[in-house]
């Protein structure tokens, strides 16, 4: 059986397509990966013929129309909602309510898939009036990536909290400026490291220099160098309709690390084991969880130890079984 992922070049393409693909080759399944920009005409290699597609976020309806009708067996992933993007979210007047012929085009994709798989039961519940055959398939990391190995290299004598994000996250990130800015005043030794935004970085200007740094966006194999910097992970979120649907990859990612994280209590954080702390979003809720995680080291190894031994669940070993049970499932 031959299978191909196809992304639209988003940041979801290496979690949703390229760590599956991988996997299942391992398992003996002929996949292939590749990208069609969101913008560009909906035109796929036809040299060769593909017994099963998965689209990633996909809008070229009428490309999955054609397939459909030439017998081609289809699976369409998603791991947002995009009927509830915020108008302060970036993507909001191209891919969501501010472009309804973008979002009638994906519904119409969804709609002609024989199978649609997703990373949230949250989302399962949204999509299930568009399509009744809808299959939860978390995020997961892959221990092959070696870069999850990789040691500190500078900063060793430093406690660090990272952040690592898209644009996206601009009004997330905010509900934490001030706890960081005290918590880093208190406790020279402390420093903050933003990857990925350099608005978000700006944000604390009020942080003195050598207490940040600032690591540029990367690929997503490579994040978990940036990564290698940091003491404790921080995942603010708004607890708002669009980010309860969103996925717990970055707890996911911690626990993979083997760092605790603090986040924001919101729904799609609470399922997750205790590898960290999960805190109201408030100015002294965010200060005493940081507060922990510097003055208390045997509950911050309690928490390395908790969010390892969850992420284990999660390993793309483990999860290319249920990617390949989905694909026989779609293939019925």
């Amino acid at each position: 059986m031959k299978v191909l992922f196809v992304g639209e070049g988003t940041v979801s393409d290496a979690v949703r397509c390229e760590l599956p693909a991988h996997h299942l080759n391992k398992l003996g399944v002929d996949t292939s990966f590749t990208v069609i920009e969101w913008r560009d005409a909906p035109i796929l290699p036809t040299e060769e013929n593909y017994d099963l597609i998965v689209f990633s976020r996909p809008h070229h309806d009428t490309l999955m129309l054609a397939y459909k009708r030439m017998g081609t067996k289809m699976i369409v992933d998603m791991d947002d909602d995009f009927h509830a993007i915020p108008e302060n979210h970036p993507g909001y007047r191209d891919v969501g309510n501010g472009d309804p012929y973008y979002l009638a085009k994906l519904d119409n994709c969804i709609y002609l898939a024989d199978l649609v798989t997703v990373a949230t039961s949250e989302l399962r519940e949204r999509l299930l009036p568009l399509n009744k055959n809808i299959k939860v398939i978390p995020n997961g990391w892959s221990a092959d990536n070696f870069n999850w190995l990789v040691k500190r290299s500078i900063h060793k004598d430093r406690f660090v909290f990272g952040w690592g994000g898209t644009i996206t996250h601009r009004e997330d990130f905010k509900v934490c400026v001030k706890p960081i800015q005290h918590v880093l005043k208190e406790n020279p030794r402390a420093m903050v490291c933003i990857c990925g935004d350099p608005e978000i970085y700006k944000l604390l200007a009020g942080v003195k220099e050598k207490q940040k740094m600032f690591v540029p966006m990367m690929p997503y194999y490579i994040f978990p160098v940036a990564m290698s910097l940091w003491d404790v992970m921080l995942v603010p979120l708004i607890d708002n309709t669009f980010n309860q649907a969103k996925s717990d990859l970055k707890l996911v990612d911690a626990g993979a690390r083997g760092i605790p994280y603090i986040c924001s209590d919101v729904s799609i954080y609470r399922n997750w084991p205790d590898g960290g702390l999960r805190v109201q979003n408030t100015e002294d809720e965010w200060y005493a969880a940081m507060k922990v995680m510097i003055d208390s080291p045997n509950t911050y190894q309690t928490f390395v130890n908790n969010g390892r031994q969850a992420a284990r669940m999660r390993e793309m070993n483990n999860l290319a079984r249920v990617w390949q049970n989905a694909i026989e499932e779609a293939m019925k």
